[in-house]
């Protein structure tokens, strides 16, 4: 989630893609809304080389969503 100024915060999509494959941002989101109420379905695709793991091999999840909610929040 990440804030947004209009709905407090939106759903983003973080992607590690398989190795020699690509990811359509569009496509992705397109495929979230056939099958997903439309608040759940992300707004935006972030595509990353990897995510943070603890040593148990759990996403950390806080430290991903740290980056969206650093500084002031948005103003309505």
């Amino acid at each position: 989630m990440s804030p947004d100024p209009r709905w407090g915060e939106t759903v983003n999509a973080l992607v590690v893609p398989r190795d020699g494959s690509t990811v359509d941002a569009a496509a992705r989101i397109a495929v979230a809304r056939e099958g997903t109420a439309h608040v759940k379905c992300p707004t935006s695709v972030e595509l990353r080389d990897s995510l943070p793991r603890a040593t148990s091999g759990k996403i950390e999840k806080h430290l991903l969503r740290a980056r969206y909610w650093e500084g002031p929040p948005p103003s309505p």
